[in-house]
């Protein structure tokens, strides 16, 4: 009988299987596991089996993955690899030397997908990139950081205040096996933009991406703003970005992936009070395209991602503003997710987008339409 580590099974559907079950050669499809996903019980899906508690069919097999990750998204994946695998048919439409004709059952059918699965790397598709995600402590950032790094990247994050918080971040993110670590930087200073990378550089031995998420906002009527206020967004909003896209380029290869984390705000200003916010923001339209220019032929590209309202501490969707912004300016009527923004982040920073550089790309749900 053909063997599997369940630890495969981990490295392909990150946050199924914690180290204590991803240690020993498991007989095809007879798992049965501690973890509830696995086994029943406390955070097993809804209709409280586990996914795999038996020898289980390809179709019922894919039913469970959908309660896993990314609301269906692995579903379809793994029916297009069983298809795939399918239409190889060595196996399944050609006798076996003293067998007789081959019918897959159940427990074939499990393998097909998980070999199939485990070839592709369907969830891994960042392994061991090194990536720093300034502003990665809460928010949109710490949504990034849970998607890379589910996927096998090392991610360092930045933080400015808030220790406790993005320690929290980084031991969230230790069931997926890769390094994970905090640096504290006060972005208003550059020096300390560059010394954040290079420490990230340094433990990492290099960098691949990197995400800058981080960002103020400053808000208030153009009359009652000050020269503080103006600097500070400058500082922050512009002179950051700056200085983390040049001292990252300084430790990229080719192949390597520069985001920007903007804001609809630089297309669409629908309230007072937006001046100081609304300029920075556009700014950084115009310095991706300019760098795009400087970095390609080093085989680099770098874009950015404007997201539009979305659900974060600072910006609740449960609140009044919300209520309003969704009334009066969305599109699709409700505030988007940091997941759904860490989505396209993740195909701009992979390697299916390699002929897209220079570009700002609007997730917004229809607020700048």
């Amino acid at each position: 009988m053909s063997k599997f580590t369940l630890a495969e099974f981990a490295g392909i559907f990150p946050g199924v299987a914690g180290p204590k079950q991803a240690s020993g050669l498991l007989p095809r499809c007879n798992i049965r596991a501690q973890n509830p996903l696995f086994s029943g019980g406390a955070g097993a899906p809804p209709d409280g089996q586990g996914i795999m508690s038996t020898m289980m069919p390809a179709p019922r097999l894919a039913t469970r993955i959908r309660h896993l990750w990314n609301g269906g998204r692995l579903i379809r994946l793994a029916s297009e690899a069983l298809e795939m695998e399918r239409r190889d048919t060595d196996k399944i439409n050609k006798k076996q030397p003293g067998t007789g004709p081959f019918l897959p059952g159940k427990d074939d059918e499990l393998e097909l997908v998980a070999t199939s699965l485990r070839r592709r790397r369907i969830a891994r598709g960042f392994e061991n990139a090194r990536v720093l995600v300034t502003g990665g402590s809460g928010g949109i950032g710490a949504a990034i950081v849970q998607r890379l790094a589910s996927e096998g990247a090392h991610v360092a994050l930045t933080y400015g205040r808030h220790a406790a918080k993005a320690e929290e971040t980084v031991q969230a993110m230790q069931e997926f096996g890769g390094r994970t670590l905090s640096i504290q930087a006060d972005l208003t200073q550059a020096d300390a933009v560059r010394a954040a990378v290079q420490q990230a550089a340094s433990e990492f031995g290099g960098l691949d991406i990197l995400v800058h998420s981080a960002g103020i906002g400053v808000f208030g009527h153009i009359l009652e703003l000050s020269d503080e206020d103006l600097d500070r967004a400058l500082s922050v909003n512009m002179r950051g970005t700056y200085v983390a896209i040049q001292e990252a380029l300084r430790h990229m290869q080719a192949g390597g992936r520069i985001v920007i984390i903007g804001s609809g705000t630089a297309d669409r200003v629908p309230l007072p009070g937006n001046s100081l916010y609304a300029m920075t923001k556009s700014g950084l339209i115009g310095l991706v395209r300019a760098v795009a220019r400087d970095i390609a032929p080093s085989g680099i590209t770098i874009n950015n991602i404007q997201p539009g309202p979305i659900d974060t501490p600072m910006n609740p969707a449960d609140s009044e503003f919300a209520k309003t912004i969704c009334d009066q300016f969305m599109a699709i009527r409700r505030y988007g997710t940091g997941e759904e923004v860490a989505s396209m982040v993740a195909y701009v920073a992979g390697k299916e987008a390699d002929f897209l550089t220079g570009a700002t790309l609007t997730i917004d749900g229809g607020y700048a339409a």
